[in-house]
């Protein structure tokens, strides 16, 4: 075999025990170790130091994987740690790094199944604002690492004809995302901030836009009829389709529209030919 095979096969084995459950014992004879390297052989490969056992350096690796991948999670999901607390938070990053391993070179992915995960499991406190909190986390997230678009303003606007508009299409920044809750899941969040250990709210159905601003993902709440007119601009409908289905007055349009310009939620403003 050469160098280079062998460096594959050992480099295989390693990312297999390093990610097998169980104890580290049973890591080396786990069906991914073993077909890359047979139990009675592994312990070859890891030399012992003057004080560790070559059983207990690997055990350093194995701990130290599933640290890392708990505090990446965490990176994402503050609120939700918080909330389930210390050992909830644990145990639930063991249960799903089990469930959804990081198949990526970086991390930034590892959490992308954490809100589906939520509802398979059983058992967890207040799982629908759990699952809020997860879905609210991970749509900041998801701006955090979108591709970066200049936002147009009111003088962009101003170019357009007056005529024109009936027909012009309004495209959202790509760093965007409407969500809906069950929960007031953003007040809650600037309440942790104030306050760390915060009471979760009551229910109450919330329409939102999740944004990024100056490299900073934001929120902001939405009426039902703003979310619903915001929704249908983002899904391509021309600017006068998506008034005539709006039920606001033209008052609380301009409002809405002046705080999205401000907000920096579109791109461009496509025309008709």
């Amino acid at each position: 075999m050469s160098l280079e095979a062998d460096l594959t096969v050992t480099q295989r084995w390693l990312q297999a025990v390093i990610m097998a459950p169980g104890e580290d014992a049973e890591a080396l004879e786990s069906s991914g170790a073993s077909k890359e390297i047979p139990p009675g052989r592994a312990l070859e490969i890891v030399k012992p130091s003057w004080s560790l056992t070559a059983l207990e350096r690997l055990g350093i690796y194995r701990g130290m994987y599933e640290a890392r991948m708990r505090e990446a999670l965490e990176v994402d999901y503050p609120l939700l740690a918080g909330f389930l607390g210390p050992e909830l938070w644990e145990q639930l990053v063991s249960l799903y790094i089990r469930e959804y391993p990081s198949r990526s070179y970086t991390l930034n992915r590892l959490g992308d199944y954490l809100p589906l995960f939520l509802n398979e499991l059983e058992g967890l406190p207040r799982p629908r604002f759990a699952a809020d909190l997860a879905r609210y986390e991970f749509a900041l997230s998801q701006v955090f690492d979108a591709p970066e678009d200049r936002a147009i303003g009111p003088a962009d606007a101003a170019r357009v004809p007056e005529d024109a508009w009936e027909d012009a299409r309004l495209v959202p920044i790509r760093a965007f995302r409407l969500e809906t809750f069950h929960y007031p899941v953003s007040r809650y969040a600037d309440q942790v901030r104030e306050a760390p250990g915060a009471r979760p709210p009551r229910p109450k159905k919330t329409w939102m836009v999740v944004f990024r601003r100056d490299f900073t993902p934001l929120s902001l709440e939405l009426t039902r009829p703003a979310f619903g007119l915001l929704n249908r601009l983002a899904s391509g409908c021309t600017l006068g389709e998506a008034l005539r289905r709006s039920r606001m007055t033209e008052d609380e349009i301009f409002r809405w529209f002046r705080q999205w310009m401000a907000e920096g939620l579109f791109q461009r403003i496509e025309l008709p030919a």
